[in-house]
């Protein structure tokens, strides 16, 4: 694989940068209920820009997020305070239901009735 293939496009880039940004804003000012429901939704919108845009890139990302995310959740439960159910340890789950969605459709065009 090339390096132009593992390359994310402009607008992949604008979405996990702005992501980012409003996650590191929450994380410093100290909301931790908003944090813990943004990082799951990010993560989301990142994996399905680059799953539909660049599949090698969102295979690492989904990696990635697999290995991160127990150290983001006890970083983010450092800062604002443990809580028990805690969304963030959804984010994987989230970022690989992105790769199940076109399984999804793939099925279903497989069994659906032909005319």
């Amino acid at each position: 694989m090339s390096m132009a293939e593992r390359k994310p496009d402009p607008a992949s880039w604008i979405i996990a940068m702005v992501s980012g940004l409003v996650l590191c804003g929450l994380f410093v000012l100290g909301k931790g209920a908003l944090l813990r429901i943004g990082i799951p939704a990010a993560a989301t919108c990142v994996a399905l820009s680059l799953y539909f845009r660049k599949p090698p890139v969102y295979l690492e990302f989904a990696l990635w997020t697999w290995l991160l995310t127990p150290f983001i959740r006890r970083v983010v439960d450092w800062r604002v305070g443990f809580a028990d159910p805690n969304l963030t340890l959804l984010t994987p789950f989230l970022v690989s239901f992105a790769s199940w969605l076109r399984m999804f459709v793939s099925l279903h065009l497989c069994f659906a009735p032909r005319v």
